[in-house]
C-alpha cells in the first residue's frame, strides 16, 4: 500500500470537522474533503457540487474542440451530431447518482432527471 496515496474522507453531515488521526504503522494518513472515484468527485458532506463543476468543465473544453475543429459555419446537423455523440456522455455522465441528490426545490421538474 503506497501510504502517500492514501487519503481519509470522513463524511458527514455539517458542523466542524473534527481532527481525527487515521494511521497505517506509525505513519499518519491525510484526511481528505472530497474523493474522486470512477470520474465522480464526492465531497465530505456528501455534495455532488464539485462534480457538476468539473463536467461542466469536461463538456466546456469538449465543446471548444468541436468548434475550433469545425467552426462556427459548420453544418447543424453536424454539430448536433457531434455534440450527442462527444458533449452529451461527458455531461451526464453518472447522472442516476448525482441526481438522487438534486434538492427537493425542483419540485415537479425533479421527476423528469429521476
Amino acid at each position: 500500500m503506497n501510504i502517500k496515496k492514501t487519503k481519509v474522507v470522513i463524511f458527514q453531515n455539517g458542523g466542524r470537522q473534527r481532527n481525527y488521526n487515521f494511521k497505517i504503522g506509525n505513519q499518519n494518513i491525510d484526511l481528505a474533503k472530497s474523493y474522486k472515484y470512477l470520474g465522480t468527485t464526492i465531497t465530505n458532506t456528501g455534495n455532488f457540487k464539485l462534480n457538476e463543476v468539473n463536467l461542466k468543465k469536461k463538456g466546456l473544453r469538449a465543446s471548444y474542440m468541436i468548434i475550433r475543429n469545425i467552426g462556427y459555419y459548420g453544418k447543424p446537423s453536424s454539430a448536433i451530431r457531434i455534440f450527442e455523440k462527444v458533449i452529451e456522455p461527458i455531461l451526464t455522465y453518472n447522472c442516476e447518482i448525482a441526481s438522487a441528490f438534486l434538492p427537493k426545490s425542483l419540485g415537479k421538474f425533479n421527476t423528469i432527471f429521476v
